[in-house]
């Protein structure tokens, strides 16, 4: 196989080579144990799952938060931004005041309009600032258990190689 050009070169042939079944990541609490496992096909479906249900709120190049606690959520949310042509910044899921003013930061200097996120950050977000998401105009996305699509069989948007794939925000110190 010739070297992967996008992020998307990365995922889709996989899931051929390797049969739809076969694990992508595996999550454990203890390191030995797991307790979710996302095959290649489901992290792919619900990948597309995401990409569709983002093309109405979003245009290619647009940029979106991703703010997810550790889990399987974020790797579907991750790569549906790309296949819908988003550009995907992380950042921490907001646990206190100074953590969400810090993601608000990186929303304005990366001029992010959706927060890609679960229910339980959308509503710590709520109780940790009433109003916030009026206040910034940032649009929440809620992504954990999105459904996979099973008539979408190629993502909506093929990346430029040589284009931004996604934003990476560092506190300085690595």
């Amino acid at each position: 196989m010739a070297s992967s050009l996008t992020l998307n070169d990365l995922l889709e042939p996989r899931v051929e080579m390797h049969g739809p079944a076969s694990p992508s990541m595996i999550f454990t609490a203890d390191g030995e144990h797991p307790t979710a496992v996302l095959t290649r096909s489901e992290l792919r479906r619900r990948a597309l799952g995401v990409a569709i249900r983002l093309l109405p709120a979003a245009s290619r190049d647009a940029r979106a938060l991703l703010a997810f606690p550790t889990g399987p959520e974020f790797f579907p949310a991750f790569f549906g931004c790309v296949y819908a042509g988003i550009i995907p910044a992380v950042v921490q899921a907001p646990r206190n005041s100074e953590a969400l003013r810090r993601m608000e930061g990186i929303a304005r200097e990366c001029g992010a309009s959706l927060v890609l996120t679960c229910q339980a950050i959308a509503d710590r977000v709520d109780v940790l600032e009433p109003g916030f998401w009026r206040r910034t105009a940032l649009q929440p996305v809620i992504v954990d258990g999105s459904e996979p699509v099973s008539g979408a069989s190629e993502p909506p948007y093929r990346p430029d190689p040589y284009g931004l794939a996604y934003l990476q925000f560092t506190s300085g110190s690595t």
